[in-house]
């Protein structure tokens, strides 16, 4: 098992056991992993810049930004999500597999999936595609700043205002059907998804990604934008 660093402890202070999940790395086949050993007293990221230098791949804050992906399998099949912190392997179960991963290219993967989904047809369809992938995208942003950072910087707020927009129709249709109970003995009656709408999804990443400066200005010049162009 690799661990990527240790360094001393100071006196007294209690010692947790290591995180260990299984990481493939770039270039490795599907099936490839190695298992890792990520220290709880050390920030995962700079844990994932010394091994990415041990191994010889690429890693900054910008273009080389490297992520942990967890695969959609391991967490339920809710879709692959970014594990930014240390903290985010708690809700886990046992040792996972993980991808490295470009951060640049799973941000642009995830939000092509919300836009993928926002042309199926109306109706039930759409909210599955839309509630599937907004929810890794709120899983990703609510575990990693630097996801959530680069979600703005790739104008997902943008992408997550049209989802917004797209679901609703839909969720008053929901609304609808949990109006009709079985107590007005329908012969069959209709099949309501559980968990949040995907409206409430969308909100929900929104409010993640307005809580950074980057966010609110996003918006504000968004606003200017549209106030100049209907003056």
């Amino acid at each position: 098992t690799f661990c990527p660093g240790n360094t001393p402890w100071d006196m007294g202070q209690a010692r947790r056991a290591p995180i260990e999940v299984l990481v493939r790395f770039p270039g490795q086949k599907e099936a490839s992993t190695q298992p890792v050993s990520f220290e709880t007293h050390r920030p995962l990221e700079e844990q994932l810049e010394g091994l990415c230098s041990i191994r010889g791949v690429p890693f900054n804050q910008d273009e080389h930004h490297q992520v942990l992906l967890c695969r959609g399998s391991e967490v339920g099949n809710i879709g692959s999500i970014v594990l930014g912190s240390l903290r985010s392997f708690h809700a886990l179960p046992g040792r996972v597999s993980c991808d490295l991963r470009p951060g640049i290219e799973v941000v642009n993967s995830q939000l092509q999936k919300i836009e993928a989904a926002g042309q199926e047809p109306a109706g039930a369809q759409r909210n599955a595609a839309l509630r599937s992938a907004l929810g890794v995208v709120l899983r990703s942003a609510r575990g990693s700043s630097w996801f959530s950072e680069e979600v703005i910087a790739q104008d997902g707020i943008q992408v997550l205002f049209d989802a917004l927009v797209l679901s609703t129709p839909d969720d008053e249709m929901y609304q609808e059907q949990l109006a009709m109970s079985p107590r007005e003995n329908v012969s069959d009656p209709i099949e309501v998804p559980e968990g949040p709408s995907p409206s409430e999804l969308a909100a929900s990443c929104l409010g993640e990604l307005l809580q950074y400066e980057n966010g609110v200005a996003w918006c504000e010049q968004c606003a200017e934008q549209a106030f100049f162009g209907n003056a």
